[in-house]
């Protein structure tokens, strides 16, 4: 799997996440200029790119993305991942720090690019950009993860129950309740 970070603070968080890490590569074909990582989580091999230090934008993106792709050739995916300014709306209230998948829908691809939008009077935008639709692999996996998430709300769900005993633990050995002067104790 390929990991692309645009930022320095992304890169690094990323990096922390791996369970192990492999190091640099040995050796890079000359038309290279990316610098990697290379590390698993589970049981995925991954390989981590950063953009160059100031560099931004699409071109810096498809040009450390092209350099990957030709390297290490047996990457399945690539993932663009990083901080997201967030779009807070009434349907769905995305902030600093949620994940985010995309998923399509109607005559969007997934990733709706806000930044490449028109505002019309009244402070309407008019999107005028997309990015593809993630591949399917990934897709049909985002089909079990909200399979999963739905089963977790049923209540005869068997982890509904066991996350049900973990909270009847928590009175047992959990920290006695008392005046907290930022939480209600309750």
């Amino acid at each position: 799997m390929g990991w692309i970070c645009a930022l320095q603070e992304e890169f690094d968080v990323a990096t922390a996440m791996l369970d192990s890490e492999h190091g640099l590569p040995q050796s890079l074909p000359e038309h290279d200029t990316n610098a990697y990582i290379l590390g698993e989580i589970g049981q995925h091999k991954i390989v981590m790119a950063c953009f160059p230090a100031g560099g931004m934008g699409v071109g810096a993106a498809a040009i450390v993305a092209d350099n990957m792709r030709r390297t290490f050739k047996s990457i399945r995916f690539g993932l663009l991942v990083g901080i997201g300014g967030g779009a807070p709306s009434q349907g769905r209230d995305i902030r600093l720090g949620d994940v985010v998948v995309s998923v399509p829908k109607g005559s969007y691809g997934g990733v709706v690019q806000y930044d490449f939008g028109k505002v019309e009077a009244g402070g309407t935008v008019t999107h005028r950009g997309q990015l593809n639709s993630p591949p399917e692999k990934l897709l049909t996996n985002v089909a079990l993860l909200q399979n999963l998430l739905s089963r977790l709300k049923n209540p005869k769900n068997c982890v509904r129950k066991f996350l049900e005993e973990l909270e009847g633990l928590n009175e047992e050995y959990g920290y006695p309740a008392k005046d907290d002067k930022l939480f209600q104790s309750s």
